[in-house]
Order: C-alpha cells, then structure tokens, then sequence
C-alpha cells in the first residue's frame, strides 16, 4: 500500500473517528443540561401548582367532591396566570379521566402510554414528570384526609419551551465544536505526513500512530470537554436565577393578597412553614425571608436566615429583593430570595461529573476506534505488499476485540431502562408480586444465556464459530424486534429470553473464534482483548443508549439497535474469514459421545474448579456489584449518577488492564499462579469493605473485584483450557459449560448476599470474604493433593 494513501486514509478515518466522538460528546452534553433544565423549571411550576392543590385539597378534606368542584376553572386559570408558559392545567381522576381543565369541565382521558407510564396508586406521594409527544406532563397527586391520592393536578408544558433554552448551548456548543475538529484536523494532517509512519522494513507503525492518534483526538476531547464544563455551569446559573425570579412573583403575589385582606406583617400565621414547603420544592433555594422598612427579618425559613448568615455566605448576585404592597396600617416590606449556593455548587459538581463521565466513555469510544481503523490500515498494508513482513504471529485474532465492542456497544444500548421499560407493560402475572414480575425480563435473559451458552459449544464443536454467530446475531435481532413490538408484559419476557438466547451463541461463538488459533499465547491474549472490547463496548452503550432513550423514547432505541446490528454482521463477513475452521482440538479419545460430558463433569480437577474457584467469584462479583453495591448507595444518599459511575470503574479495569495481564499471563506457563491472585485480590475486596465500611471503601471494593475479574477472565480460562478432561470433551463444549458455571454463579450472587446480609451489612461482607477465602484453600489443598497423587 502506498505511503501517501495510508497517510491520506488515516487522517481521513481519523477525522471521522473526531468527528464522531466529538458529535457523540456534545450530544450527552446537551442531554446534562436539558435534564438539570426541566428539574429546574417543573420546581418552579410545582410552586406554581402548589397553592391550587392546597386549595383543592383543603375543600375535599371538608366534604367538597372532586368530581363536582365548583370554581375549579378559576383555580385553574389562577396557575396559568402565575406561570404563563404552561399549555394546559388539568385535574385528573385516578382512572386517567380528565375531569377539569383551563374551559373548566373536560371530557376524554389521559393517553395510553402516558397512563402507564404514570402507574397511578392509592399512596402516590411524589411528582411525577412525564415527556410524551413533545409536551412534558408535571402531575402532583391530591390527597384526602387520610393522606390518599384521589385524583392529580396535571400541569402540562410544551417541550419547544425546554428546547429553546437547549439550543442556545447547542448553537455556542457548535462553535466550539467546530474550531476543535479544525484545529485537530491541521494537527493531524502535520503529524501524519511529516513524521515517518512507514518503517525501513516497509511495516505500518501502529505504535507511533496510535500514540499520534490518541494525543491528538484526547487533548481535543480534553479541550471540549472543559469548554462544555464552563458552558454548562455559566447556562445553569442562568436558569437557576430566572426561575427563582419567576417563584419569588408567585411567593409576592400570594404575600400581597394576604396584606390586601388586612392581615398586618406581624401577624402572618404559618408563614415559615409554607416557606420550608417552597424551599422543598425548588432546591436551589437557599432562604426566603420577608423584612420589614428597617431591614428586620420577620419570617425566614429556615430560622437562621433570620440573622442574615446565609445571605452573607453567597455573592451578592445570589440574593433577590422584591418589594411587598403596604399593609392596611401603612406597613412596608420586601421578600427575599437567596439561592442555596452549596445546592447551586453541588448540582454544577453534578454536571462536572457527568460532563468527566462522557470525556472518559467518549475517550474509550475513540480508543476502540482507532484499534479499529489501525487494523484496517494494518490488513490492507499486507494485502498490498508481499514484501510486508508479519506484524504477529497471529495478526488476525486481534479482530475480536472491534468485533467484541461492535457487538456489544449495540447489545447493551438498552441495558439502563429494561426494567423501567416492563414497569410500562406491567400486569399483573401468574398471581406474582410486582416487584418479582418486574425483575423477570432479566431473569429470563440470564437463564436463557446459561443454557444457550452450552448449546453453542456443541455446535461450535460440530459446526465451527461462524454458524453459531450468524445465528446469535439473527435471533438478537429477532427478540429486540419483540420487545420493541411487546404490547404486554409477558411478550417482553418471551422477547427478553430470545435475547438471552441469542447472546449466549454470539458470545461463546467469540470465544470459539479465538479456539481456532493453534498458539497458546495468542488464544490466551485474544481472551484478554475480547473482554476488553466486550466492557469498552458495554461503557459506551450504557452511556449512548440512556440518552437515546430520553430523547427518542425506548422503543426507538429497540429499532435503532436492530439497524445497528447489521454492522457486527458485515465486519464479521468482511474481516473474520480466515478463521472459519473449528477449534483447535487436540487428540481426544475415542470415548462415547454421551459419556463425555458425564466423564468430565465427574472429573475431580473439574468438579473442585467449578465448585470452588468459578462459582465464589462470580457470587461475589455479582453479588457485590449488582445487588448490595446499589443498595448500599441508595441507603447513604449516594445518587443514581454516582453509582453508575462506581460500574464505569469495574469496566475501565478490563479495557485498560485486561490487555495487558492478558498477555503477561498468556507468556506464563502456570495459569494456576493467576488463579489464586484473582481469588486471593476478590477476598481482599470483601474484607475492605468489612473493615470500613464507608463508600470510599466500596468504591476500593470494586476496583479490586474489577481487577479480580480480569485477570480472572484470562487465568481461569488458560487453567481450564489445558486441563485434559477439557481436551477429552471439546474445548467449545468445555467452554460452554464453564460459561453455564459462571453464570449459575451471577444467578446465585444476589440470593447469597441477601442470606448473609440479613446478619448484618459488616458481618455479612466479612462472612462471605471468609468463605471464599476458605474455598480458595480448599482448591489449593486439593490440587497439590492430585498433583501428588500423579507424582506417586
């Protein structure tokens, strides 16, 4: 291949990759802000909404029914009037019926969909937001005496309103945009055909390229990425301050009719709660005080406010004065508003992090990128030239890792909402309770996984890799079609199970990918870059498919995935057809087919291993990380963010460490070594935690499972590969079944905490670090006891 069209091609896919990373970067950016935006604005129209549903429920409460609410239109039209951007103001039964809006009584009732989504109880107690068909539907639940929701008050709002205000950050965002993809495209371009990236013996240096390539599209991210965080904060202020302007009217006009009925301001009953109700509601409210000619606070909530330390803590264009009508006495007043600066700072250290969540998700996105293309350049160099001397032993294993994160990264789009996704389809099932219905889809996929994985073994064995994968991919296709298609509950289960079945044949085909190489060291290290491609493409889809869901809806995301799914297809087609033979076997045998696998599943070295070494890691990585880990958040005020950042730390082990103990382990003949590392570092994670017990500790935790983990994915799988009941078997069934441990050790993680947790959350932690300890023993003593036996 010519130099001048490997430089040409490289900064043209280099471009593409910017381009895409950069799109990728601004789009979740926007997401941020319009998210914080409405959060902000639905505060200020629940203070909007907030003395209507007072009022309503005051004269329920003394036997007005709801159904027949005289002068409900004017209370309604009272809230428009305070918040002139709301489109509609309704009251509606638990039923979905509209029984008021702003021409007073309505007919009809609330969408299907939006019914749902609502899921309307007797003990409703929160407001909801709903975004459907371009409008967002704030509903705040009225109850009766007896603290039951009998109906809701249902503020609707346009969402060009929202987008307005997004698009301003859109259009300075492109501007910055822009000027980065230009100034890194000058870059490039000088690097490229100014540095040699041929060498004398006519090879691609991937190495410097690499390394060009990722300087270059990493500072620009950097860059961006700091540009949005200064953009971001500078915007949320902004929307922070003009909607505490808009309540502070609504909080001086209620003030003022109070004054106009000739109650003086030293009078005001409950004035200080109904400001603790107000600050509730908008969090970025700091106090709120009226004062009287001299600067004396009467009221202020909260109390301290009265001595004026909060004003004092914040800039002055923190604090808002309006003034009050004069009282039937001659009395003057003003209200006044502080935003809560330590609520302003927390929520712009919200969106710094979640800006640093997309810089690293979009960096690994690139990472995956660049792998790809300098593949690409790196096959078609050799196709070109005879001359080109090997890169590797082995160079086209090395696809599995772009295959891995091409799949993946479309897989696991949906990964974020399938449980908000069934609360939607809901009904009741088989006399179950909801919560158990709700978690079934999962249930289903992983159980269907466990058995399709042993299935695919047999038919890698039988077949080859490509067959499995082929048919992995069409029936993926198949079930996200069902679930994008599902109009109750158990069609998404039956859909979800499809899923899983089809996974587990694509994922062990993978596996079986790399069994068709004859070099130990190159199966072992392709192991490692599988993995690393599989938890890169699993980072960026958990981040890409979230906020594809809130802006496109769920079922959307379903459509796009099964579109998305050809490109794992076509790759496949185009660049795995060196390896269509079936896995490498060495001599098995001539033992029965059907006593095989009871042979190998009565071997000792495999029994001990399953029972001892696979089943207690995958308990505890599961057990740990999916089950305890969330609720242990949740109890200490950790939010959902943050939690979903602590998952981005177990994944960004694989994809920055998995290559390289991949190939450190594949150089070593003793996989066993690594074996009792992996299990001796996921004991230190348990008894961290026991020891502290705080949520730094957690998050040490779950690096240490993460590292646990990927060293695990390499040793236990070379340990297994070479043992000689998996030669006997069949290495693709072998790793059928191990896959089929592996994941009856996921199913058990969560019964297992659950067991032991009930002793308490220390006690249990430490339990189950104390016996997986022991576990680990016992393999080591039985092992050293079988390789003693064999030296007799």
């Amino acid at each position: 291949m010519h130099t001048g069209k490997i430089r040409l091609a490289t900064l043209l896919a280099s471009l593409f990759v910017l381009a895409v990373v950069l799109a990728f970067n601004a789009w979740l950016s926007m997401t941020a802000l319009k998210k914080n935006y409405v959060t902000s604005l639905t505060g200020s129209y629940t203070v909007a909404g907030s003395e209507c549903r007072r009022k309503i429920e005051y004269a329920v409460r003394y036997g007005k029914p709801l159904e027949n609410f005289y002068g409900m239109k004017e209370l309604l039209q009272e809230v428009r009037q305070d918040a002139a951007d709301l489109t509609d103001v309704r009251v509606v039964a638990p039923d979905g019926k509209l029984l008021y809006d702003l021409k007073g009584r309505a007919e009809g009732t609330l969408p299907e969909k939006l019914l749902r989504e609502l899921d309307f109880r007797p003990d409703l107690n929160r407001n909801l937001v709903i975004r459907h068909e371009g409008k967002y539907a704030l509903f705040l639940p009225l109850q009766d005496s007896h603290s039951r929701s009998i109906g809701l008050l249902n503020l609707v709002f346009d969402e060009s309103l929202v987008n307005a205000r997004v698009n301003v950050f859109w259009q300075q965002n492109m501007r910055d945009m822009l000027l980065v993809a230009v100034s890194a495209a000058v870059l490039l371009g000088v690097l490229l055909f100014a540095v040699p990236i041929i060498s004398q013996t006519g090879t691609i240096r991937t190495k410097l390229i690499f390394a060009m390539l990722l300087s270059v599209l990493g500072a620009a991210q950097l860059y961006y990425g700091l540009s949005n965080v200064a953009m971001l904060k500078s915007m949320y202020l902004d929307i922070a301050r003009k909607n505490i302007q808009l309540s502070g009217r609504i909080i001086q006009k209620d003030i003022n009719q109070v004054l106009h009925k000739g109650v003086p301001y030293t009078e005001m009953a409950g004035v200080e709660a109904w400001f603790d109700s107000i600050m509730q509601m908008m969090k970025e409210t700091g106090s709120i005080s009226i004062h009287d000619a001299k600067g004396q606070a009467l009221y202020a909530a909260p109390a301290s406010g009265k001595q004026g330390s909060d004003s004092r803590a914040v800039p002055a264009d923190y604090t808002y004065t309006l003034p009050l009508d004069t009282s039937l006495n001659n009395e003057k007043g003003t209200l006044q508003i502080v935003l809560s600066k330590a609520s302003i700072d927390a929520r712009i250290k919200d969106l710094q992090l979640d800006v640093l969540t997309i810089l690293v998700t979009s960096f690994f996105f690139a990472v995956e990128l660049i792998i790809f293309l300098l593949f690409l350049l790196t096959i078609q160099a050799q196709k070109a030239s005879a001359n080109t001397a090997p890169i590797e032993k082995d160079l086209t294993i090395r696809i599995i890792r772009p295959l891995a994160f091409l799949f993946f990264i479309v897989f696991d789009m949906s990964i974020s909402f399938i449980p908000l996704y069934m609360k939607k389809l809901y009904e009741p099932f088989l006399g179950l309770p909801k919560d158990i219905i709700l978690g079934l889809p999962i249930s289903a996929e992983m159980f269907c996984i466990a058995l399709s994985s042993y299935l695919a073994g047999l038919l890698i064995d039988r077949k080859g890799w490509r067959l499995p994968f082929f048919l992995g991919l069409a029936v993926v296709g198949t079930g996200v079609l069902m679930s994008a298609l599902a109009t109750n509950a158990l069609l998404f289960i039956i859909a979800r199970a499809i899923i899983g079945t089809g996974y587990g044949f694509t994922l062990v085909s993978m596996e079986g990918y790399l069994l068709t190489s004859r070099s130990k060291d190159s199966r072992l290290a392709g192991f490692s870059q599988l993995y690393a491609g599989l938890y890169a493409g699993k980072l960026c889809a958990a981040a890409l498919g979230a906020m594809l869901a809130e802006r496109l809806g769920y079922a959307t995301v379903f459509f796009i995935q099964i579109t998305l799914l050809s490109v794992p297809l076509v790759f496949a087609l185009c660049f795995a057809k060196d390896h269509s033979q079936h896995p490498a076997v060495a001599g098995a045998p001539a033992t029965s087919e059907q006593g095989k696998v009871r042979y190998f599943l009565q071997n000792r070295q495999v029994l001990t291993f399953f029972l001892l070494i696979t089943l207690p890691s995958m308990v505890c990585t599961v057990g740990f990380l999916c089950y305890f880990f969330p609720l242990f958040s949740n109890n200490a005020g950790i939010s959902t963010s943050n939690t979903g950042r602590a998952f981005m730390l177990y994944g960004i082990c694989f994809i920055v460490l998995g290559p390289y103990l991949g190939r450190h382990i594949a150089r070593k003949s003793n996989a066993l070594i690594y074996v009792y590392l992996a299990g001796t570092i996921g004991v230190t994670a348990m008894l961290v935690f026991f020891w502290q017990g705080s949520f730094i500790a957690a998050l040490i935790a779950i690096f240490l499972l993460g590292l646990s983990d990927t060293i695990n994915s390499v040793a236990q799988t070379g340990y297994f590969l070479n043992l000689e009941a998996t030669h006997t078997l069949g290495e693709g069934k072998g790793l059928g079944l191990l896959r089929l441990t592996r994941k009856i050790g996921e199913a058990l993680g969560p019964i297992v905490f659950g067991g032991v947790l009930i002793l308490g959350t220390h006690t249990g932690i430490g339990l189950v670090g104390a016996a997986y300890f022991l576990l680990i023993v016992l393999f080591a003593v039985t092992t050293w006891l079988k390789k003693s036996n064999v030296a007799a």
